[in-house]
């Protein structure tokens, strides 16, 4: 998730071959309003702002789970295996698993996904008949860009961790303060503070870094497939469009109610959110 804009080569050969803007360029255009607002949330700035918060984190990732748990699965199977593979995309869920495992133990149980993002985006793809593969399409298209620029977020949260935060004597206050040079804590778990050092893990960041361990261009395969279905199904882009914009509007609201029930002292282990970047959707950005 990342402020700066930018159109791939692959856009600008797109629309010069056709004299109209790409599809890619289209969807970052379609969705840069919510998206803007999305970053805007307080969860959100919580690994985007100035300082980044290390409980911030924790609840960004357990809030990302919720939503790629109930949208990714049904994305997926709306869309053929062959363009699937074309896309050359793969899930992000395990990564978010992974991190979450770290962070709360093995022993954890895993938080289930958002029942009421699941039954919305089934409404949605369901409401969308024939045009249910071009809808989930576009819902893709800010699934993956919310990995875009991890690498970004995933530097800056080291900075403000307590293994870096130890190395420049300064307390953390999302740690309690402790600056115990090593690991930290998602919350404080049953049994008092040696329960807690117990469960403390370092910064795990599968999810951020997904694409540094990627082929290189594989946003621009995304990019590419995707144009091409589009050039052979014309009529079918603005469900593409449609579906970026729903599965963002989803996303918002979950990034929304997670962040509300954490300032209550609520936070659960569900709801959801993410982002884009230039000429990429959703995460390129600084940054889901």
């Amino acid at each position: 998730m990342t402020a700066a804009t930018r159109q791939t080569g692959d856009e600008r050969v797109t629309d010069q071959v056709r004299g109209t803007p790409g599809l890619m360029r289209r969807l970052r255009e379609h969705t840069a309003a919510i998206h803007a607002a999305t970053e805007a949330l307080p969860l959100m700035q919580t690994v985007l702002g100035p300082q980044p918060s290390n409980a911030g984190y924790g609840h960004y990732l357990l809030t990302l789970h919720g939503v790629y748990a109930a949208l990714e699965p049904a994305l997926y199977a709306a869309v053929p295996p062959p363009l699937l593979t074309a896309l050359g995309i793969a899930p992000k869920l395990p990564a978010l698993q992974q991190d979450l495992r770290a962070l709360r133990g093995s022993a954890a149980a895993e938080p289930p996904p958002a029942e009421d993002l699941r039954s919305e985006i089934d409404r949605r793809l369901s409401a969308a008949g024939t045009q249910r593969t071009a809808m989930a399409l576009g819902g893709l298209y800010v699934l993956e860009g919310a990995t875009l620029g991890g690498q970004v977020i995933a530097r800056r949260l080291r900075s403000h961790w307590p293994a870096a935060c130890a190395a420049r004597s300064c307390g953390d206050s999302t740690d309690g303060g402790t600056g115990n040079g090593q690991h930290v804590a998602l919350s404080p778990p049953a049994g008092g503070p040696q329960a807690a050092q117990a469960a403390a893990v370092p910064l795990p960041t599968a999810f951020l870094e997904f694409r540094s361990h990627r082929r290189t261009g594989d946003w621009r395969c995304f990019g590419r497939a995707l144009e091409t279905w589009a050039v052979q199904l014309p009529h079918s882009v603005p469900a593409v469009l449609n579906g970026a914009l729903s599965t963002f509007e989803v996303m918002h609201a979950a990034f929304a109610r997670a962040g509300a029930n954490a300032t209550h002292g609520q936070t659960r282990g569900s709801p959801g959110c993410p982002s884009d970047v230039s000429d990429l959707p959703p995460t390129e950005r600084t940054s889901t």
